[in-house]
């Protein structure tokens, strides 16, 4: 992410590190390999940002001590244990608040993960060649990778999309082998036929099924199966 360059002396690059409190090793990790980049603290300025609403004391004493020592965490106004889904988006969007306000001269916002590593010194030369290139792109350019994935069924909690999709194999084989007997045996018709409707059948059950995953995934409510069959009706 970007934004218009404003007072000199500022660093090119404001970078968050989305980090659960608990994760110090990994932070560790960070601080002794990529973060020891000469530029780092010159040109990019590193913060990890840790959700620390409501800490427990022992947590909150450990995050103290750990950002006595080097100086670069920033707390943020986000539950502590916040869920896996809600968390990181909860945290980057204080991230981006706090970093507007805080870096007024930066050039670039950016986010990162604490189990990813980043190769400064190429990075900074690629941002100083975008911005030669066209010196007003940093006012209106985001640069990243964008992917889209899905955690499905991550815990016991979701047993009951297990049933449904029992359920759904159990009904698509009993339409195949009623299928197969009434058309095939009786009206005499061409197998392929059969095979042609079954396909079909795996199908919509398939595309019912994970609609209903998608839709109680990303929106945390629940939805019974027939209201996804009715979709595709």
């Amino acid at each position: 992410m970007s934004k218009v360059a404003g007072e000199a002396g500022g660093p090119l690059l404001a970078i968050g590190i989305i980090s659960p409190p608990e994760f110090e090793n990994r932070r560790l990790g960070v601080r002794e390999s990529w973060m020891r980049y000469p530029n780092v603290g010159q040109s990019f300025d590193v913060r990890f940002v840790l959700r620390t609403g409501g800490a427990p004391t022992a947590l909150a004493r450990a995050l103290e001590r750990e950002n006595a020592t080097y100086r670069d965490i920033l707390g943020v106004n986000v539950a502590w244990n916040e869920t896996r889904l809600r968390g990181p988006v909860l945290t980057l969007a204080a991230w981006l608040r706090y970093a507007d306000d805080a870096y007024p001269s930066a050039r670039y916002i950016a986010k990162m993960d604490d189990d990813a590593y980043l190769q400064t010194m190429e990075f900074e030369r690629m941002l100083n060649v975008l911005h030669q290139q066209d010196p007003t792109a940093s006012s209106h350019m985001y640069l990243g990778v964008l992917t889209w994935y899905v955690y499905i069924f991550p815990t016991h909690r979701h047993t009951h999309v297990y049933i449904y999709i029992y359920i759904c194999i159990c009904v698509c084989v009993c339409i195949y082998i009623y299928i197969y007997i009434y058309i095939y045996i009786h009206i005499h018709i061409h197998i392929y036929v059969c095979v042609y409707m079954y396909i079909c059948i795996y199908v919509y059950i398939y595309i019912c099924i994970y609609t209903y995953i998608f839709i109680y995934r990303y929106t945390c409510t629940y939805m019974h199966m027939y209201m996804c069959v009715y979709i595709y009706i």
